[in-house]
């Protein structure tokens, strides 16, 4: 079975925000992570810009999962219990 298409990834990396505590670095991530939820619950993985450089993955979904939960948050707590129930689904249904 092929791969899906990868978006062809930048020559010059992204500068990545600079931030002055890593509870500012981890909302950070949270928001992306939101924001870059597949319609589907997943997650694939974006460069700095929020160009997708690779197709979800169950991996990658899981992963995030982690770091949620790793934060409390869970289908039942927290800011991102939508984001963590679709994500959950999404590792269910596949």
């Amino acid at each position: 079975m092929a791969d899906a298409p990868v978006a062809d990834v930048p020559a010059e990396p992204q500068p990545v925000p600079q931030f002055a505590t890593s509870e500012e670095a981890v909302v950070f991530a949270f928001e992306r992570w939101a924001a870059e939820q597949q319609e589907d619950g997943s997650w694939g993985l974006h460069d700095a810009a929020g160009q997708a450089i690779e197709p979800a993955t169950t991996e990658t979904t899981a992963l995030v999962l982690l770091a949620l939960a790793g934060a409390g948050q869970t289908h039942r707590q927290g800011k991102y219990r939508d984001q963590v129930l679709r994500g959950l689904d999404y590792l269910r249904n596949v």
